[in-house]
């Protein structure tokens, strides 16, 4: 689901996921938003090599340590 970013759902969601995870853990950054648009399954490359854009995600969450 893409939203504007200057849209009210938009900011509602990105507070909810600050209440959950801390203002430090949520990125709307574009450069973090590509960086986790790829992968190494094999249809974003197909669609780079066609000259399409690859989705981005509106939010990145980070986790705040690692669970054993």
């Amino acid at each position: 689901m893409k939203i504007k970013p200057d849209s009210y759902m938009f900011e509602m969601i990105r507070t909810e996921l600050t209440d959950v995870v801390g203002e430090d853990y949520v990125d709307v950054k574009f450069a973090d938003k590509f960086g986790h648009s790829i992968d190494y399954y094999w249809i974003p490359e197909m669609w780079h090599d066609r000259g399409r854009e690859c989705p981005k995600p509106d939010f990145v969450v980070l986790r705040k340590s690692r669970a054993s």
